[in-house]
């Protein structure tokens, strides 16, 4: 009897003490990214990267989800074929109220200050417009281009700007038109099929950087205040381990990799001028950040975006 006693405590101590079962970590990766029509060459750009997280989280693949528009890798995140995502700004307060998304980095200079970026609207030379007294007036005649629903500087920040000005999208001009992406927006102006076009400042660095926008091709008539920039995200619910894996191998990579991180370096650096691309760093964010943009988004008359 004393023996079957021991057995059975022997028993209860030992599931007492053993381990949890360990989390079971992904064998591969899924980054999306938004690419406009340039879905071949970002995905090979970011091939380098791709390797370099491959070989330092031991998957056996990373592999680019591309799209031409935020809602597709919203979706995608939310059915768990996106893992890690560059959302903008209000695309990812949409993806983290939705999806399940969590801010992991963002860029910032090596100060620890996070880089900022500002929404901008643009018209070509030759079209009289000069300011946004000029839109104010001659909205009825105009057609207005915006780049994405779910982007903060392409859409968001805009519409509140003309809201704060009297000017409803919908019923004051003479045409809304949805893009898709900056690129798209910007080029529709080059080509006067819009007369205005919503995007984010580093839009137009990078059309000339490669080649497909002049500095003489527009006019910027309105820039918004400066706001964070976008974080990149990940999926809420991956095994927490994983996750810190993931954002140590974004910090660590300037150290482990400088060869990669210059290559990332130049690909996100085309988004803003030479002086603060020496200074690029990716570094530490939360969710707080985005409150001010989510205020916004919430009290705008239009639509509730984060719903």
């Amino acid at each position: 009897m004393n023996k079957i006693i021991l057995f059975l405590l022997f028993g209860l101590l030992m599931g007492c003490t053993s381990k949890p079962p360990a989390e079971k970590y992904p064998d591969k990766l899924v980054i999306g990214f938004p690419v406009g029509s340039e879905a071949a060459y970002w995905n090979k750009i970011f091939i380098p990267f791709r390797e370099y997280l491959k070989k330092t989280l031991r998957l056996k693949s990373v592999d680019l989800f591309t799209s031409t528009d935020y809602a597709a890798i919203i979706e995608a995140m939310k059915t768990k074929k996106v893992d890690v995502a560059y959302f903008g700004e209000l695309a990812y307060i949409i993806a983290h109220e939705k999806a399940g998304a969590e801010p992991m980095l963002m860029l910032k200079t090596k100060d620890d200050s996070p880089l900022p970026t500002n929404s901008i609207i643009i018209t070509y030379p030759g079209s009289g417009i000069t300011s946004m007294e000029d839109v104010r007036k001659r909205s009825h005649e105009l057609t207005i281009v915006f780049a994405d629903p779910a982007s903060a500087s392409g859409h968001l920040y805009p519409r509140d700007f003309l809201n704060s000005i009297g000017l409803d999208p919908e019923k004051s001009f003479k045409q809304v038109v949805f893009s898709q992406g900056h690129a798209e927006a910007i080029l529709s102006i080059v080509s006067h099929k819009t007369d205005l076009a919503c995007t984010f400042i580093g839009m137009p660095n990078y059309m000339i950087y490669k080649g497909k926008l002049s500095p003489t091709d527009y006019v910027v008539i309105w820039t918004s205040k400066p706001y964070p920039s976008a974080p990149v995200s990940i999926r809420k619910d991956l095994p927490e381990g994983f996750k810190k894996q993931v954002k140590q191998a974004y910090l660590d990579l300037p150290e482990k990799d400088p060869a990669v991180w210059k290559n990332m370096v130049h690909i996100l650096g085309m988004f803003y001028p030479k002086n603060v691309q020496d200074k690029m760093i990716y570094g530490e964010t939360a969710d707080s950040i985005y409150d001010p943009i989510r205020k916004v988004a919430q009290e705008m008359p239009y639509t509730n975006f984060t719903k």
